[in-house]
């Protein structure tokens, strides 16, 4: 692709650059089920990875709809191996002791004197507590991204055990240190307004899944750029009919960017 290819986001972006260049802070970004959810991501990675900052990024994407994203301890392992240490933990799935519910006997029944211990959260918070150590030292001399993905997923109570766990008294307490947390949800989904996950953002941004005027002439602007850097035109005026040929036969943005990948495959550049 060529440098700073984006088919538009501008305004997103615009949002985004203080985070990326000097702040932490935690970003919701609410999406629709027309948007452009991966490019838009996929965009957003080359932008930090590949952009020159005051310090260089890494990204971890937590994606609870991939195998060994689902719980607790697999996010805190999939952080730490992106970090580039080994921490070793429970699977973070808990433990259901029900005592004295539910219970029948023909005779009387007492329980007396129960003391039921549960060592695995105890041991997944020292991991996390290890974990934030590590990305503190990190932190110094590169900046994380935290990138949650489809975690409305999850139930509440796991929700909130990510909140409580992960977050508060966690990673919450690197964000000064340059930490950036994004959490992209489905608008409007049910399971996080009824708990304690996402924290609260500093800001909230939308994907469009169409464009309005603006970014009509943004997006085609971009078109033309990458015709013309990719090297399937040699003059603007025929990479600006094929911007506007893309632009008028598409009239979302998921579907935009579609296509594109599509003439990418027939040109075999994908």
């Amino acid at each position: 692709m060529p440098p700073g290819f984006k088919i538009d986001w501008r305004k997103q972006f615009a949002k985004l650059e203080p985070f990326a260049s000097e702040k932490g802070g935690v970003v919701h970004i609410r999406v629709g089920s027309e948007s452009p959810t991966n490019a838009f991501l996929r965009t957003f990675n080359d932008y930090l990875v590949n952009s020159i900052w005051p310090k260089k990024w890494s990204t971890v994407n937590i994606d609870v709809d991939r195998e060994q994203s689902h719980f607790l301890g697999d996010i805190v392992q999939r952080i730490g191996k992106k970090i580039g240490a080994s921490v070793s933990v429970d699977d973070g799935r808990g433990v259901v002791v029900n005592i004295g519910n539910n219970n029948s006997a023909h005779q009387n029944l007492s329980i007396e004197n129960v003391r039921v211990n549960v060592t695995g959260l105890t041991t997944l918070q020292a991991r996390i507590e290890t974990l934030c150590g590590l990305l503190k030292d990190v932190l110094e001399h590169r900046r994380i991204a935290i990138i949650f993905r489809n975690l409305e997923s999850l139930s509440g109570n796991q929700l909130n055990l990510l909140h409580s766990c992960l977050w508060d008294d966690a990673l919450a307490e690197l964000i000064s240190a340059g930490l950036l947390i994004i959490d992209v949800h489905a608008a409007g989904a049910a399971s996080l307004s009824d708990s304690s996950w996402p924290p609260d953002p500093d800001i909230v941004l939308g994907l469009p899944s169409e464009y309005d005027y603006d970014d009509a002439r943004a997006a085609k602007e971009d078109l033309i750029n990458f015709a013309l850097g990719m090297g399937l035109y040699a003059d603007p005026m025929h990479a600006s009919v094929f911007a506007e040929t893309l632009l008028m036969s598409n009239q979302t943005v998921g579907g935009l960017h579609a296509a594109l990948a599509r003439s990418l495959t027939g040109l075999g550049r994908a």
